[in-house]
């Protein structure tokens, strides 16, 4: 992969979206200063090239800019294959971690919330019968 390649698509495609890095950043958990850093040609880890490509609905292998053919071969041999898989189910079970813990959350402070309605209401209720 042309690492220059992959800077000049992400930030083609972080524009596109009317993002600023910063923004992309805070959307990807990281700081401003490693998007710089993957726009100026660091290629990213593979999780995050996952995300990337995931954030901005764009094919995997046209964002690491690998000609079909190259794809294809890679695809096709089993280590990859396995490797992938590997991959995109830990990618895939750190965010359902990731909303698990945000919707527990938010339940949790819609129950408080609750609770505290509930607690005045029964206080205003207990006023009026006095």
């Amino acid at each position: 992969m042309e690492s220059q390649e992959f800077a000049k698509k992400l930030k083609e495609l972080r524009k596109l979206a009317s993002h600023t890095q910063q923004e992309l950043a805070e959307k990807m958990g990281m700081q401003v200063m490693q998007i710089h850093r993957y726009e100026s040609g660091l290629v990213p880890p593979h999780e995050k090239i996952v995300q990337l490509s995931k954030l901005y609905d764009y094919d995997f292998f046209e964002l690491l800019k690998l000609p079909k053919s190259e794809s294809m071969a890679i695809e096709d041999d089993p280590e990859y294959g396995k490797n992938e898989i590997i991959r995109t189910q830990r990618a895939l079970i750190e965010a359902q971690a990731t909303i698990i813990e945000q919707l527990k959350k938010e339940l949790h402070e819609k129950s408080i919330s609750r609770l505290h309605e509930n607690d005045v209401a029964r206080k205003k209720a207990g006023g009026r019968a006095s």
